[in-house]
């Protein structure tokens, strides 16, 4: 189970690199997990002060903390995506 919610807090690291700040449940949704095992993952990653909590209308919202943001725009601006490898254009689907 702790390799499960640790592999999950990686997901859900990235996630919220990507997302910016959303809650629990658009966070399960978003890395296909059951919610409760992302809460798990949330104060795995929050005891490591790795995200940061908000309330907005009555909802718990969670993000990264302003230097693991950056670490995950590091580690992003270095990952190769597909547009770089298609010169920026956008390729159309030929259906037969």
């Amino acid at each position: 189970m702790k390799e499960k919610v640790i592999e999950i807090a990686g997901k859900a690291w990235w996630a919220l690199g990507e997302m910016g700040e959303t809650n629990a449940g658009g966070l399960a949704r978003k890395i296909k997990e059951k919610e409760d095992l992302v809460n798990l993952a949330l104060g795995w990653l929050a005891r490591e002060d790795k995200v940061s909590f908000s309330v907005k209308r009555n909802k718990v919202l969670f993000s990264l903390v302003a230097p693991e943001l950056q670490a995950f725009k590091n580690i992003y601006q270095n990952t190769p995506t597909n547009t770089s490898k298609n010169n920026g254009k956008r390729r159309r689907l030929r259906l037969i």
